[in-house]
């Protein structure tokens, strides 16, 4: 039973989408056949005889069209007759011919019509005043009919589906025309007449910034797109109500978005600036998002205080492991062992810096009030021999300056204008996929949906940073609850992504380059066997993966496309995992939303083409995300085990090391989310997204400075150059011997690889 209507629900989802504008056409046969118009101009025939009352779709297709069951003629009985005399097909074929065959030729005309013109027409205008009351099929099908006026039949107004029983020649203007998406063509019973164009692109010489882009392209829709939403001469029977729904939703947020455009400022200036701050003992800090003059190394309170003990780098180096970790912060030792187990971060960001100087990376992850409650019950003891590297200096000052000016500050009007944007997205996706008839349409929704994934990933990267409220239980719960759109696990991107942020490509503890069998970065991957310290398994090579890398360079696009799949998995993996996470319920019945719109929407259009299309379009768009992320950090440097050793991978060097920026233009900063500017976001992973560019300015100054590569492709040479990187470790793998990285030898795949 369970089975049945499930089978009943999914056909009846799988059809609404065109029996959602599904208009009563025709009654013939007493009220024994009905004829439907279907949403896309194609008409089902259904027989009173062959349906039941209990059937959901018959039920459904009466309900649509008004139609009262108890109106229904029931079935008689069959009578059994001679073929040859039902009027069958043959009979009445054998008698037409033989009325042709006894009709008399008609004579040819002799007079002159042209001449004869008049008397003509009156002749036609009397014998269609007294013809038959029969109406004239072709008429009712094209909406004319080649005899015109002379044809024997009536040419009487008939109300289509859509044409609400209003007369032809009706002085209403079809909106749906003006949109290109009017489905009746000549038949249908308002103007065709092409819309106005209000507005034109902005000129040479304009400004190019996100905020003049947005601005012109909505201000100008804005009046057409009003105009539309508040139109009186839009019928009940023209759009269905979900469809209208959906489409006013998006104007109204659209709007919003060019109102805010037009009237907010840019972001890019911090809220207010402080006084230069010339006393050494004290630092800018940040807390909650404002910043905060506070002392440099926070004291323990009186009763704790006694006198600390030295130690050198090297003693400090020595506790490296999970049963002793040591970290140094700003000169001062601090035990962390019986605290790796609490950190919200995850216990592996403490562990991969056990025993090193951890000053700048700690400080780019914690609040003020950390440095105050937290740090001074775990004080043990005082560097003796720390030194600080003229260039750590310069990006310590920079990380100073840009607190100064308050830009790590959030500029809320920006989210505001993210929000009525994203909203734009989602319900302009949802319009085209459901409000639609169109096959075209619904792969566009699928774009858009697509593009929102996207999009908001953006909004989730900044909040997984407490980048949007500064206050971490906040930032978190509302990015959880987001999971419900976005459909990518908070626990799971924290647990990976601030790993990644610490050990930047490293090959055993970024899980950002541990993409086996699918992709290697470098052949150091499959040169031998690694223990990965994130997932906690072995990774080696095997067939399938020799296979794989082998042809990544022509695979990476093809995976990209199909890699949120992947999330949903790791995702999930990660929420039913034994370890402690934050809000796990909430985001369970989060990603238990999001799977149910998802399967009512793709189960909602019309055929599973569609269906599986709209997936992988939508999937394929998002991965945008996947090569902006990859692009960043695949063709940079990779090491083995921890950094941080000394002046030459310290948390600034190995940050630029390992991650590179695109050159992009102000008006593409919205397509890129933020991840355009990669290296500042690595070294000030708390700063928002949109005063990124302003702090670009300062690091390309240091990097000059102290002549340090800072590497900036644009995004087409960034694409090239990971296509590069995967070549090459495509060409090491296919020449690997037997006893490398469990690779065998063999003669077809030499063959195949043309080796040797």
């Amino acid at each position: 039973m369970l089975t049945g209507a499930l089978v009943r629900w999914s056909e009846r989802a799988r059809m609404l989408g065109l029996l959602s504008s599904t208009r009563l056409k025709s009654v013939y046969k007493d009220g024994k056949q009905l004829e439907f118009l279907l949403s896309n101009n194609e008409t089902l025939w259904l027989n009173v005889d062959d349906m039941s009352a209990e059937n959901d779709i018959w039920t459904f297709l009466l309900d649509l069209s008004r139609v009262p069951m108890e109106s229904l003629v029931p079935a008689e009985p069959p009578q059994e007759q001679d073929p040859w005399q039902d009027g069958s097909w043959k009979r009445r074929a054998k008698e037409m011919w033989e009325r042709k065959e006894e009709e008399p030729a008609k004579e040819p005309a002799t007079g002159n019509w042209w001449e004869d013109k008049g008397t003509a027409k009156e002749n036609a205008a009397a014998n269609h005043a007294t013809a038959s009351t029969q109406r004239c099929w072709e008429f009712e099908k094209n909406g004319s009919c080649k005899h015109a006026e002379k044809c024997r039949f009536s040419h009487g107004n008939v109300p289509t589906a859509g044409s609400g029983g209003r007369s032809r020649g009706s002085d209403q203007t079809c909106i749906h025309y003006q949109r290109g998406t009017c489905r009746y063509g000549d038949r249908c019973f308002k103007k065709h007449e092409a819309a106005s164009k209000d507005w034109a692109p902005p000129q040479d010489g304009d400004s190019c910034d996100t905020v003049t882009m947005l601005g012109s392209i909505f201000a100008g829709c804005l009046g057409t797109a009003a105009g539309y939403s508040a139109s009186p001469l839009i019928d009940a029977l023209d759009e269905p109500v979900l469809a209208r729904t959906l489409r006013v939703g998006t104007t109204a947020a659209a709007a919003a978005l060019a109102v805010q455009l037009c009237v907010l400022e840019r972001a890019g200036k911090g809220s207010k600036e402080l006084e230069k701050n010339e006393d050494k003992t004290l630092t800018f800090r940040e807390e909650d998002g404002l910043t905060k003059l506070v002392p440099l190394i926070p004291e323990p309170k009186a009763e704790n205080k006694q006198e600390l003990k030295k130690y050198t780098v090297a003693e400090v180096a020595k506790h490296n492991s999970r049963e002793s970790i040591w970290v140094i912060i700003d000169g001062r030792v601090y035990d962390l062992t019986r605290y790796v187990d609490k950190h919200p971060g995850g216990h592996l960001m403490i562990e991969n810096m056990a025993g090193k100087d951890c000053t700048d990376a700690f400080a780019n992850y914690h609040t003020a009030r950390v440095y105050k409650h937290m740090l001074p019950p775990m004080l043990i003891g005082e560097a003796t021999d720390v030194e600080v590297p003229p260039h750590v200096q310069d990006f310590r000052a920079i990380r100073q300056e840009l607190l100064r000016r308050g830009l790590f500050e959030t500029d809320m009007r920006f989210y505001a204008k993210m929000a009525a944007w994203l909203v734009s997205l989602f319900l302009l996706s949802l319009y085209l996929s459901l409000g639609c008839a169109s096959g075209k349409a619904h792969l566009a929704g699928a774009a858009v949906m697509g593009l929102f994934w996207q999009q908001l990933a953006g909004i989730g990267h900044d909040q997984g940073h407490s980048g949007i409220t500064h206050k971490f239980h906040v930032d978190h719960q509302i990015c959880s609850m987001l999971v419900c759109f976005m459909g990518i696990s908070v626990c799971w991107w924290k647990r990976n992504h601030n790993t990644h942020h610490i050990v930047c490509n490293s090959i055993e503890h970024d899980p950002d380059i541990q993409h086996m069998p699918a992709l290697a970065v470098t052949p150091e991957i499959f040169k031998k066997p690694f223990w990965s310290t994130y997932y906690n398994e072995l990774k080696a090579m095997d067939r399938i993966a020799k296979f794989m890398v082998s042809y990544e360079h022509i695979l990476f696009y093809p995976i990209m496309m199909v890699a949120r799949f992947n999330l949903y998995a790791q995702s999930l993996i990660q929420l039913f995992a034994k370890e402690p996470l934050h809000y796990r319920k909430t985001e369970l019945c989060a990603f238990a939303i999001y799977f149910c719109w998802i399967a009512n929407l793709v189960l909602s259009l019309p055929s599973w083409s569609e269906t599986f299309g709209w997936l992988l379009v939508s999937h394929a768009v998002s991965g945008l995300l996947h090569v902006q992320i990859c692009c960043s950090h695949f063709s940079m440097e990779t090491y083995h085990g921890h950094a941080y050793n000394g002046a030459d991978d310290e948390w600034y060097i190995t940050q630029l090391k390992t991650t590179m920026n695109f050159d992009t233009p102000p008006v593409l900063d919205w397509v890129h989310i933020g991840l355009q500017f990669q290296i500042e976001h690595h070294l000030f992973p708390r700063l928002p997204r949109h005063n990124l560019r302003e702090a670009r300015k300062l690091v390309k100054e240091v990097c000059k400075k102290h002549n340090i590569h800072y590497h900036e492709p644009g995004f087409f040479q960034a694409n090239l150059e990971t296509l590069q990187c995967l070549w090459r470790a495509a060409k090491a793998a296919r020449s690997a011997k037997r006893g490398e990285s469990g690779f065998y030898e063999s003669c077809l795949w030499d063959g195949l690889n043309l080796n040797g």
